[in-house]
């Protein structure tokens, strides 16, 4: 499909710990060519990125916490679902289904009368529990080596986790709209991506891979003055578009956070299973909140999209009340020291949720800044 593909076998360094990826420790290899296609294209292949024991182990414990937690993931489709058609009684009906076959038979009789087809399903933060496969899973999402491989694909320094997300799309599921993570995410930044691991076999187009527009992460144009609705009605862009498939269980595809990417219905017969991380640089700030009653933050032309704001909701509202507490006590300043200019303090996303996975020779001392801020200078 012209675009990088790298091996993961690799030499380096040791992780200092458990080998939660099967590579012993070793760095994920990304050579020279695999650098810059994603640089270009925004996608990049990797093989065999989890592999071994540590594949079967994170198959299995993303079978089980995918299981655990279904009713919830049907729920989350249903609120989302009612947001964007505006059908509030759809919405708020999620918070009632108390079974997993009434929530499925809901979602299904809801998308037939709206003549649309059924959606994929998405977990969000299966590596936050307190289960064994939910702890199983966490040593994968915080492995250094991924949080390294992450931060060197992007050119930054440090790496935290940003969201880890279950994708299981049954057979006859439909197609995932064309879209950028990085328009669902609340982060003022360029500085993501999604590593997209399969755990199924995803061999052809009718296994649904996701499908990529290369080049679109530097179409500055394209997120600037479409809509989401433009940013899915596309052709005319004229996009080289290409799938890293056929994919074995275990190889990973990566995309940066502004790549236009998609995936077709599932016409397999069998179900797409996929586990994702994204990473964003340690120093990623978040998007001001909009006032109550207006649709948009001061100064921004648009707000991120819902779909996603599960995944941040539980960590983001407590984060920015901290921000306006610490501002107050601070006068709204960061202190720069004797002589130093003016600075200004902006809320970045450092959250115990967040986790710092790699850090890297410039990461600053613990306590050298204010946890949650970055400085700008006044």
């Amino acid at each position: 499909d012209g675009a990088a593909t790298a091996g993961a076998a690799g030499g380096g360094g040791g992780g200092g710990g458990e080998d939660a990826i099967g590579h012993g420790g070793a760095e994920v290899v990304l050579d020279d060519a695999s650098l810059l296609g994603f640089e270009r294209q925004g996608h990049a292949c990797v093989r065999s990125l989890i592999r071994g024991e540590a594949l079967v182990a994170l198959q299995k414990a993303v079978d089980e916490e995918w299981d655990a937690r279904l009713l919830s993931v049907f729920q989350q489709k249903i609120r989302v679902l009612g947001l964007d058609a505006k059908d509030a009684a759809f919405a708020a009906s999620a918070d009632s289904l108390t079974s997993v076959d009434d929530a499925r038979a809901s979602l299904v009789g809801w998308c037939a009368a709206k003549g649309i087809e059924v959606p994929f399903l998405q977990a969000f933060n299966l590596h936050n529990g307190g289960s064994a496969a939910s702890q199983a899973i966490r040593r994968v999402a915080c492995c250094p080596r991924l949080g390294q491989a992450a931060a060197k694909l992007l050119g930054v320094d440090s790496a935290r986790l940003y969201q880890s997300s279950a994708f299981y799309k049954r057979p006859g599921h439909g197609e995932t709209s064309w879209h950028m993570d990085l328009h669902t995410a609340p982060l003022d930044t360029n500085s993501m991506l999604t590593i997209w691991i399969a755990l199924s076999f995803v061999e052809t187009l009718e296994d649904s891979p996701l499908v990529f527009a290369s080049g679109s992460h530097r179409d500055f144009a394209l997120p600037y003055w479409h809509s989401t609705r433009g940013m899915i009605e596309h052709s005319q862009r004229s996009y080289p578009c290409a799938s890293h498939a056929p994919l074995r269980p275990g190889d990973a595809t990566a995309h940066h956070g502004w790549t236009l990417h998609s995936a077709p219905p599932n016409f397999s017969g069998r179900t797409r299973r996929a586990f994702a991380l994204s990473y964003v640089a340690d120093d990623a700030p978040i998007l001001p909140e909009a006032p109550a009653g207006e649709p948009f933050p001061p100064g921004l032309r648009q707000s991120p999209h819902a779909e996603d704001l599960e995944s941040y909701a539980a960590w983001l509202p407590g984060l920015r009340r901290k921000h306006l507490f610490s501002e107050g006590k601070a006068g709204g300043a960061v202190s720069g020291g004797k002589g130093a200019k003016s600075q200004k303090a902006r809320l970045v996303a450092r959250h115990p949720a967040i986790p710092l996975v790699w850090r890297g020779a410039k990461a600053p001392v613990d306590g050298a800044l204010p946890p949650l801020y970055i400085s700008e200078v006044a």
